[in-house]
C-alpha cells in the first residue's frame, strides 16, 4: 500500500504541476484535494513526498517541453527566417529541482520511519 500511495502522489503532483503552469492560480483548486488526501493518509510522508516530487517533475517537464517546441520552430531557408526566443527558465527549473529533492527527502524519511523497529 505504501508504493501505491507514493505513486498516486506522484501522479497527482504531475497533473497539478502541469496544470499550475497552464491555468495559473485557478489550477491550485486541483491541488487542494491532493494536499488534503496526502495530509489525511496513514502513510503520510510517502503520499506527500510523491506529491511534491510530481509537482516539481510536472513543472520541469512542461517548461522543458515549451523550450523544445520553441527551439523546433527556429527554421530558415532562402528568403525565409523564423525565430523563437525562449526567456530564461533557469530559475523555474531550479525551483522544480528543489521540489523534487525535497519530495525525495520526505519520501526517504517516510520509508525510514516505517522501517524502524517498533518497541
Amino acid at each position: 500500500m505504501r508504493v501505491v500511495s507514493w505513486l498516486l502522489g506522484i501522479a497527482l503532483g504531475l497533473i497539478a504541476g502541469g496544470a499550475v503552469l497552464e491555468a495559473g492560480v485557478l489550477a491550485l483548486l486541483l491541488l487542494v484535494p491532493a494536499v488534503v488526501w496526502a495530509a489525511r493518509e496513514k502513510g503520510r510522508p510517502l503520499g506527500a513526498g510523491g506529491l511534491i516530487i510530481g509537482l516539481g517533475g510536472g513543472m520541469a517537464g512542461l517548461l522543458t517541453l515549451a523550450n523544445a517546441r520553441c527551439a523546433a520552430e527556429n527554421v530558415s531557408g532562402p528568403n525565409y527566417f523564423s525565430e523563437c526566443v525562449m526567456p530564461d527558465i533557469t530559475p523555474y527549473l531550479v525551483v522544480a529541482l528543489a521540489l523534487v529533492i525535497v519530495g525525495a527527502g520526505v519520501s526517504l524519511a517516510g520509508l525510514m520511519r516505517r522501517r524502524s523497529p517498533v518497541s
